[in-house]
């Protein structure tokens, strides 16, 4: 190789070091050292806030629900709307926004400081509790269902800040008649009496606190000891927002949690969303339990009628001594509660159209088989409380059937050629008062 020729080499082996060398000595020069990182201007790649919020529960079975075409769960997703905007855009699914108004509350609050004076914190405490419930009743369970996924909630929001506004209220009322602390402290009292809901509950502690911080030298002071302070309103949602996070955090499978969705949304509806209340409503822990739901679907039929009815004797040995002939209360509430239970849980799979009819079908069909009519009356019950015609409607109706004392059961029972093995309580109690102990031996 010759002297030019090497030279010429050695040009184009140095032109990219060179290159190299320019880029460091202006990266040098505009940003200091390479070590330190250049600085952002504070808008640069700034994500949208939608980008950093929840877009879609289990998206990936989600998808997978979209692929495959399956129209029951997507409607359930719609119906719980399990996503947000950015999400339903994408996969052609109807925006949250676009679906459901913000929530109608009464205009105010109808509480009046010289009313309190004359009614008196107990006639206070049911109308304020009464004006909460009808608040909270507004609710759909589709709202608290996103929250719980981690999704906003507007119709939560609003209903929160409707405490707010009763706080500022009576706040200002009694810090203006601070003489009249012990009223409010009263009012307070008879809110927990009557276990009014957290909500009011909470406010009127709040209230409590704030004016006591404001009293004046010679109003006393009770002294609030802080580990029986109730958490902040938005906290006192937990008491449903747990159980239905802990459902929807569950191993099973979307479409599964999906129905239980559904259920639960009969559920809430019976105990809350009347707007006077049901006197079966309580502010403890939500019930997430579909256990019947979980048996029936995959459990093979007839071994559940049969341990259905192993458990169903089982408590009538305990109970049926003390039911029929020492008429113990407490055993009778065992069993109804018993009964009452099996009944729920059927009318909720009904209504809430969770594809187990003919199953339900079946199981009547078989506890027929073996002669538990104790659980048969309570699935025909529930059935017909969904308002749903079925088979077991259809073929067992008869035997809840009321009139003359249930006098169809009672003909039947006579011309049975064995024993049953458990029997229908009602009828057989309602016989046992006047005296006639023929159906509880039978039992």
């Amino acid at each position: 190789m010759d002297a030019n020729a090497e030279s010429a080499n050695s040009e184009k082996m140095l032109k990219p070091a060179c290159s190299i060398s320019s880029f460091l000595s202006t990266a040098t020069t505009q940003v200091g050292t390479l070590s330190d990182p250049p600085v952002k201007d504070e808008h640069q790649d700034q994500k949208p806030l939608e980008a950093d919020s929840k877009k879609c529960w289990r998206e990936l079975e989600v998808k997978n629900m979209l692929l495959s075409g399956d129209e029951k769960s997507i409607s359930r997703l719609r119906e719980f709307r399990l996503y947000n905007d950015a999400y339903a855009q994408m996969e052609g699914l109807q925006p949250f926004s676009s679906q459901k108004e913000r929530l109608v509350f009464p205009q105010s609050w109808d509480w009046r400081f010289s009313q309190s004076l004359l009614e008196g914190p107990e006639a206070t405490a049911a109308k304020l509790a009464k004006q909460s419930i009808r608040r909270f009743s507004q609710i759909p369970f589709e709202e608290l269902v996103r929250r719980a996924c981690g999704l906003p909630s507007q119709g939560i929001d609003d209903f929160l800040r409707e405490y707010e506004f009763l706080k500022v209220h009576v706040y200002s009322a009694f810090t203006r008649n601070i003489e009249h602390l012990e009223l409010l402290d009263q009012l307070k009292g008879c809110l927990n009496e009557i276990d009014a809901d957290p909500f009011v509950c909470t406010a009127i502690e709040r209230v409590c606190q704030g004016v006591v911080s404001q009293r004046k030298p010679h109003v006393p002071l009770t002294e609030e000891k802080s580990e029986n302070m109730k958490p902040e309103l938005d906290e006192r949602l937990q008491w449903i927002i747990d159980p239905l996070q802990r459902l929807l955090q569950s191993p099973d499978t979307a479409q599964n949690v999906l129905r239980q969705l559904k259920i639960l949304k009969i559920r809430f509806s019976k105990l809350y969303r009347s707007p006077e209340g049901s006197p079966e409503a309580t502010w403890g822990v939500f019930s997430t339990d579909t256990l019947f739901f979980e048996q029936i679907q995959w459990s093979d039929v007839s071994d559940l009628a049969m341990a259905l009815s192993r458990k169903d004797q089982d408590v009538f040995s305990q109970c049926l001594v003390n039911t029929f002939y020492a008429k113990d209360r407490h055993a009778r509430r065992a069993l109804n509660a018993r009964w009452n239970c099996l009944s729920i849980a059927v009318e909720e799979c009904m209504v809430a159209e969770v594809d187990i009819s003919r199953k339900v079908d079946h199981l009547a069909q078989e506890l027929y088989r073996v002669r538990n009519y104790y659980s048969l009356t309570a699935i025909v019950q529930g059935i017909k409380a969904s308002g749903l015609p079925t088979k077991a409607l259809r073929n067992f109706g008869y035997l809840i059937n009321s009139e003359h004392n249930y006098q169809r059961y009672q003909l039947l029972m006579k011309h049975m050629n064995t024993r049953p093995g458990i029997h229908f309580l009602v009828p057989a109690l309602s016989t046992a008062v006047r005296g006639n102990l023929e159906l509880a031996d039978m039992a």
